[in-house]
């Protein structure tokens, strides 16, 4: 029976070693995770507001008695979309911005590399003066 043994088989941890460090890279992209689950949140909570406030819109327009309780119902209503709208896209943002700075500090520590600036020659001052003599001649 130790015949039947293969010489090449792998001891169990060889086959453990990928997932030895699932759990530092797991710490690392929780940030990621987090922001992406805060901005699928604000987007749900966005249309669970609106979907209300449009299901409740027929039963407040049948309480208008007049043209102005209409379009003062209206106002609400629009004034409302527009504060909720504008409340979860900077809110939508935040989380975006949360996320990208998340992404960005998962360089492992690597230093931003330096900026490469091109410089440009700036005219001679012998040339200067001829272009302008040039564009005044007379036709």
């Amino acid at each position: 029976m130790a015949e039947d043994y293969r010489k090449d088989a792998r001891s169990p941890a060889d086959f453990m070693a990928p997932w030895l460090n699932l759990g530092v890279s797991a710490q690392a992209s929780a940030p990621m995770v987090k922001a992406a689950m805060r901005f699928n949140m604000e987007l749900m909570s966005l249309t669970g507001r609106r979907m209300r406030a449009y299901l409740d819109l027929p039963s407040a327009l049948v309480r208008c008695r007049s043209p102005q309780d209409l379009a003062a119902e209206q106002m609400r209503f629009w004034q409302t979309a527009a504060r909720d709208y504008s409340d979860s896209s900077r809110n939508a943002m935040e989380a975006w911005t949360t996320l990208l700075s998340s992404s960005a500090s998962l360089t492992n520590g690597a230093a931003p590399a330096d900026r490469d600036f091109m410089e440009f020659n700036d005219a001679r001052d012998d040339e200067a003066p001829a272009r302008k003599q040039a564009s005044r001649r007379a036709a």
